[in-house]
């Protein structure tokens, strides 16, 4: 396959996208925004030079938070331009810079869209976070001349086995890329397989690491605190799928024969899955509040329902331990260092290639833990609450990598101002 053939391709399908993105808008309505970006319209030529960063969804979104405001603060005299795919990604980036960023929706990778979206931006460096690459969108922004870096870069082995099959199509894109700065020396591996020049690729770790607490959100783990611990054991069930409510719905109940005023805070990964998790909740007849009704957490409350965006690391600072879902089901699992920044141990199941490296080297420092099923979370978690002096040790050595791992945002700063050149420096 060629870039011809993916276009061609693309444009065929096109049916089909508008279809995905009308079915996401009627079950989300925050999905009903945003159409006219994805045809590269309704992009407003900027006064200052433009960065643009591409974010993809929530956890990309997350993690560029530390490296967008060392951008802000180096590069003072430009607008930065914050792409996302999805709406929960636009309302990190909002919540966290409201009007100091612009934000639009990336353009679906059709030609016409990426070329629209890109001359009317004309931006002096694109940072692509992590994975998110789409070949037009890369090649018209070389086209112009533009640097690019992709940045936090990730591939894993299953990902570079599917590059593999269209090598030839891959390397095209791959090499259109100014500099890929690597989390792992396993990431620069595998992009050294497909046939990326070694000085092209460098290890600067996980961005991800550098994220910080703000005292906003240290404050609403302390009001959470005060009002749900109620000195009881919490446990958080963080970026959940329907595959597994059931399971972490069975670990808790079982806890509560052992710890009847346990509570747990189940997190779904997709706003329109809470309404299928209360359901189980409820046919489970535990006794259970949502977060978004504003009701009291009471000792009575054995589950709280977290259906409201962006109160993640707020609930991940209430907790004793979490379990980060996704890993269960064979979907690769979800970042587990929101929970290890809040000096909180992590469960996860036995799927976490998406995260291998992060996993491997959690599970090396012992606070992250993998569990094949509910029994084992259960056995976990019991062994958690049976030991408080131990629980305690668990939650500095978490406290400990997050130290030791930090200084990604300062090298991946570096090199996107060697990339950039000093021509709008502050």
């Amino acid at each position: 396959m060629n870039r011809f053939v993916y276009s061609l391709l693309l444009y065929l399908v096109a049916p089909f996208i508008w279809g995905y993105f009308l079915l996401r808008a009627f079950k989300a309505k925050e999905y009903r925004e945003g159409a006219r970006n994805r045809l590269g319209i309704g992009i407003k030529s900027p006064e200052l030079d433009t960065i643009v960063i591409h974010c993809a969804s929530m956890g990309e979104s997350k993690a560029a938070i530390p490296l967008i405001e060392s951008l802000i603060e180096s590069h003072s005299n430009c607008q930065l331009v914050i792409t996302t795919t999805t709406p929960t990604g636009k309302q990190v980036i909002k919540d966290h810079f409201g009007e100091k960023v612009v934000h639009y929706y990336l353009p679906v990778d059709w030609p016409g869209a990426c070329k629209r979206f890109i001359a009317k931006l004309n931006p002096k460096l694109l940072v692509v976070m992590e994975t998110e690459l789409w070949p037009n969108f890369i090649h018209y922004a070389s086209r112009k001349s533009i640097p690019i870096l992709l940045a936090n870069a990730r591939l894993s082995s299953r990902s570079r086995d599917k590059y593999l099959k269209h090598k030839a199509f891959s390397l095209d894109m791959l090499n259109k890329i100014s500099h890929i700065a690597a989390q792992y020396s396993s990431d620069k591996s595998h992009f050294e397989s497909l046939g990326v020049a070694k000085e092209k690729v460098s290890v600067v770790g996980n961005i991800k690491f550098d994220i910080q607490l703000s005292a906003e959100i240290r404050q609403k783990q302390e009001q959470l605190k005060a009002e749900w611990r109620l000195n009881r054991p919490v446990w958080l069930a963080a970026s959940i799928h329907p595959g597994e409510f059931n399971s972490i719905l069975k670990a808790h109940k079982n806890l509560l024969k052992e710890y009847p005023n346990a509570l747990l805070i189940g997190v779904p990964r997709h706003p329109e899955k809470f309404a299928e998790f209360s359901d189980c909740v409820s046919k489970q007849n535990f006794r259970a509040i949502r977060r978004s009704t504003g009701d009291a957490v009471t000792d009575a409350t054995q589950v709280v329902i977290g259906d409201t965006m962006g109160e993640m690391l707020a609930f991940c600072g209430v907790s004793d331990i979490a379990f980060v879902g996704g890993s269960l089901i064979d979907n690769g699992g979800h970042n587990p260092l929101e929970p290890i920044m809040c000096d909180v141990p992590v469960l996860m199941g036995p799927s976490y290639f998406s995260f291998l490296d992060i996993g491997d080297e959690l599970c090396k420092k012992s606070v992250l833990f993998f569990c094949q099923d509910s029994g084992e979370i259960l056995r976990y978690l019991k062994q958690a609450f049976n030991s408080p002096e131990s629980l305690l040790a668990l939650k500095k050595s978490s406290h400990q990598v997050i130290k030791e791992n930090q200084g990604a945002c300062e090298k991946l700063a570096a090199i996107a101002r060697d990339l950039v050149g000093f021509d709008i420096e502050r």
